[in-house]
């Protein structure tokens, strides 16, 4: 069986922050779903494998620094 787990906005915020913070890429990928879109200022990402690449790019920029 299915288990549908919910969450509330606050909840998926803070722990999506925690894995930009740890630098976790396959936590911050897996917030979303395999048709999701991501608008930035960079330009829009379709899909899992760009909004990847979004973070991964974002990533290298963002210091730890910089996101405490």
């Amino acid at each position: 069986m299915n288990r549908v787990q919910t969450q509330s906005t606050e909840e998926v915020l803070e722990q999506h922050i925690q894995a930009l913070v740890l630098r976790d890429l396959d936590r911050v990928v897996g917030d979303y779903a395999d048709n999701a879109i991501v608008f930035s200022p960079s330009g829009i990402f379709k899909g899992t494998q760009n909004i990847r690449a979004f973070f991964k790019a974002a990533l290298e920029i963002l210091t730890p620094e910089t996101m405490d």
